[in-house]
C-alpha cells in the first residue's frame, strides 16, 4: 500500500451546545429559476460523462431537490444553520426566510440578480442570533449595502433589523457584480470583499467586527478593469490564502495570496483572455487549493464551452503566467449540445458542481466534477433531468470554508485488483485537540492503519485495491494517544460497491489440419455479451455468443483466438486467449482451388 498526498476533501468539526457536530451551513441550495438542492437527503444519480470517461455511472450520496419561489438569473446566495436547517436566501434584492416567505416585501436590498454575486450570508460576529447579508448593486453603480437579520423574531423566522446599512466610507473604484466574505482568522470576525474598478482599479476589504465594521483597506491591481461591464465570480480558497477574480466582459484573471489575519493581499497576478472577451466568468478552488478552475463562457463561438484547470502553485509561481495560461493549463471541451458551463461551486460532499446555462439552442444542464483533486484522472458528469428548476448562470455563494469531511475516492467498479486511491485531510475544529491518529479500516479484513499525521491541515492519502467482489464500508475513526476512540468526532464513512466479473471456462479440441474445430464458452444464464476475435488488436468480431468456429485452419501449430464476456453490469472479462492446436492427422487433404490451371 502507497501512502501518497493528492486527492483532498476537507473537514471542520465544531463544537455545538455541548456536542460536536459537523457545520451544515452549505447544506441548502437555492438558485436559478425556482430550483433547490439539499444535502439532508441524498440519492443515486446517474451520470453523463463529459470527461474521462465514456457511457453513464452511478454517482451515490447526491443531493435531492427542495422547492424555491427564487427566480435569479445569475447572482444569489443561501444560508443554512449548524446542523443543516435552512434560514435564509435571496437574490439581492429580495430577501426569503426558511418558510420562504419574503421578508422585505416593499423596499429591496441593493442588490441585483444581474450580477455573478449579488450578496453573501453570514453570522453577526459573536451574536449567535444575528446575521448580516451584504449586497451590492448592478455591475458599476458603486451601490454597498449590509442587512442585519434577527432570527430571534417571527417565532424564529426571523425579523429584518435594519436594511441598506452603508460602509465606512474610503473604499475605491467603483463597486458592484463581484463580492464575497471569508471567516477572520481569529474564528469571529468576518471579512468583506469588494472590488472596485476604474482607473486603477482595486480590491476592497472591510473587517466586519462584534463592536461594527472597521474602515476599508484597498490594495491596487496591476491592471485596470473597465467600468459599466459585467463581472464574473470573487472566491478565497478554502483554507484563506489566496483568491481569484475572473472579471469576465474585461478578458481578465486576477489571482494572488491573501493573509485572512491581516486582511492583506499581497503578489496580485493576473492573465488576460487571448479569446477575447467573456473569458473568465465561473471561479472556484478545490477544497486544497491545489487546483483552480475557471469556466469559460461563449465568446463568438457558440461551439467552444471550455473549463480551464490550473495548477494553483505552478500558476501563481510562475515567472509568466499569461505563457502558462496559453501553453499547460488543461482546458476541457464541453459539447456545444448541452448547457454552456458557467458558475462553478464547491458542495459540501467535496465534489464541484457547475451550472449549464441554455446559449442559443443548447438545453440548460447542470453538471459535476466527482474528482476535482484529481488533476489527471477528473471525471465530469451531465446530470440529466436533475432539478425540478431551471439552472440559469449564477450558483449561490458562501463565505469561504464551510465544508464537511468526506471520504474521498471512487465508490463503484469492476473488480481488477487496480489500487484506487482514498483521502482525507485533517482539518481540527473546538474539541478536537485531543485527537493523536485515525485510524483506516477498509472493511475487507486488510490490516488496519494507523495515521499520526493530523496536524492541523495535513492530508491522509492511501491506495487500497479490492481483491473480490462485494460491498465494503471504508471506516475512518478517530482516536487519543492511549487508544481510546474519540467518539463525538463521529466516524467517517464510505460504502463501496465491487463488482463482479463474468467467470468461465473455454472449450477448445484439437484440430487436424484442412478441418475447422469449434470453441465454446462454458458459463450459467445467458445474459452475456460475448465476442470472439482473432487478435488482442482486433476491433470487429469474428463471431457473438457462446460458441465460435475457427474456420479452416491449413498449417501445423498453434493458433491462438481471444474472447471477452460482459455481463449486465457492464463488467468484462478482458480479452481471454484460446489456444487452439493444429495437428496432422495422417491423411490431411487441403483443397485446391479448382480454378487455378496447373500445367507442366
Amino acid at each position: 500500500m502507497i501512502k501518497r498526498i493528492i486527492y483532498i476533501v476537507s473537514a471542520l468539526i465544531f463544537l455545538c451546545t455541548g456536542e460536536i457536530n459537523a457545520q451544515r451551513e452549505t447544506y441548502n441550495w437555492i438558485f436559478g429559476d425556482k430550483a433547490g438542492l439539499t444535502w439532508n437527503t441524498t440519492r443515486d444519480f446517474t451520470g453523463i460523462y463529459v470527461y474521462g470517461g465514456t457511457g453513464s455511472v452511478t454517482l451515490n450520496g447526491m443531493p435531492t431537490n427542495i422547492t424555491s419561489p427564487l427566480t435569479a438569473t445569475q447572482g444569489c446566495f443561501t444560508l443554512s444553520d449548524r446542523k443543516g436547517k435552512l434560514l435564509l436566501f435571496s437574490n439581492g434584492s429580495k430577501l426569503y426566510n426558511a418558510n420562504k416567505v419574503i421578508m422585505n416585501p416593499t423596499t429591496d436590498m441593493v442588490g441585483n440578480i444581474d450580477n455573478a454575486q449579488s450578496g453573501i450570508l453570514f453570522p453577526y460576529p459573536d451574536n449567535p442570533d444575528k446575521y448580516v447579508a451584504v449586497t451590492t448593486g448592478r455591475w458599476s453603480n458603486d451601490f454597498l449595502g449590509y442587512t442585519i437579520i434577527d432570527m430571534k423574531g417571527n417565532s424564529g423566522l426571523g425579523n429584518i433589523e435594519s436594511m441598506n446599512n452603508s460602509f465606512p466610507a474610503g473604499r475605491k473604484g467603483k463597486v458592484g457584480s463581484s463580492i464575497t466574505s471569508t471567516r477572520h482568522a481569529n474564528g469571529v470576525d468576518y471579512w468583506v470583499i469588494a472590488p472596485g474598478k476604474g482607473t486603477p482599479s482595486y480590491i476592497n476589504i472591510w473587517r466586519f467586527t462584534p463592536d461594527g465594521i472597521a474602515p476599508p483597506q484597498s490594495f491596487q491591481l496591476p491592471a485596470n478593469v473597465e467600468e459599466n461591464k459585467a463581472n464574473g465570480y470573487f472566491k478565497i480558497s478554502p483554507d484563506g490564502k489566496h483568491f481569484v477574480w475572473g472579471t469576465f466582459s474585461d478578458s481578465k484573471l486576477f489571482f494572488g495570496n491573501f493573509d485572512n489575519a491581516t486582511g492583506t493581499f499581497s503578489n496580485i497576478r493576473h492573465i488576460t483572455s487571448s479569446a477575447g472577451g467573456n473569458e473568465f466568468y465561473g471561479v472556484e478552488f478545490s477544497m486544497s487549493g491545489k487546483y483552480m478552475y475557471v469556466s469559460k463562457t461563449a465568446s463568438g463561438l457558440v461551439s467552444e464551452f471550455l473549463l480551464y484547470v490550473f495548477d494553483f502553485d505552478a500558476l501563481i509561481n510562475s515567472s509568466n503566467p499569461q505563457n502558462y495560461y496559453q501553453t499547460q493549463m488543461k482546458r476541457i471541451s464541453f459539447p456545444s449540445t448541452s448547457g454552456m458551463p458557467a458558475a462553478l461551486q464547491l458542495g459540501p460532499d467535496g465534489r464541484m458542481y457547475i451550472s449549464g446555462y441554455p446559449y442559443f439552442s443548447s438545453p440548460a444542464s447542470f453538471y459535476v466534477i466527482e474528482n476535482p483533486e484529481q488533476y489527471n484522472n477528473l471525471k465530469i458528469y451531465r446530470l440529466d433531468n436533475f432539478l425540478t428548476g431551471s439552472p440559469y448562470f449564477g450558483l449561490p455563494s458562501f463565505a469561504a470554508s464551510w465544508f464537511e469531511l468526506k471520504i474521498g475516492g471512487e465508490t463503484e467498479f469492476c473488480l481488477d485488483n487496480v489500487e484506487r486511491e482514498y483521502t482525507l485531510v485533517i482539518s481540527k475544529g473546538v474539541g478536537s485537540e485531543q485527537l493523536a491518529y485515525t485510524q483506516w479500516n477498509f472493511g475487507d479484513g486488510s490490516t488496519l492503519i494507523k495515521d499520526y499525521n493530523v496536524t492541523d491541515g495535513n492530508i491522509q492519502s492511501y491506495m487500497h485495491a479490492y481483491n473480490t467482489a462485494g460491498n465494503y464500508t471504508i471506516t475512518v475513526t478517530s482516536h487519543k494517544a492511549n487508544g481510546e476512540e474519540i467518539t463525538a468526532m463521529g466516524r467517517q464513512t464510505l460504502n463501496i460497491k465491487v463488482l463482479d466479473v463474468p467467470s468461465f471456462t473455454v472449450t477448445a479440441n484439437d484440430v487436424c489440419i484442412g478441418e475447422s474445430g469449434t470453441m465454446t464458452v462454458n458459463i450459467t444464464g445467458n445474459d452475456f455479451t460475448i465476442n470472439w476475435y482473432n487478435s488482442m488488436a482486433s476491433i470487429t468480431p469474428i463471431g457473438t455468443g457462446k460458441t465460435c468456429s475457427t474456420g479452416m485452419l491449413n498449417a501445423e501449430g498453434t493458433v491462438t483466438f481471444y474472447v471477452e464476456v460482459v455481463n449486465t453490469l457492464g463488467c468484462s472479462s478482458g480479452r481471454v486467449a484460446v489456444n487452439v492446436t493444429v495437428k496432422s492427422c495422417g491423411n490431411n487433404f487441403i483443397p485446391v482451388n479448382p480454378h487455378i490451371r496447373i500445367t507442366h
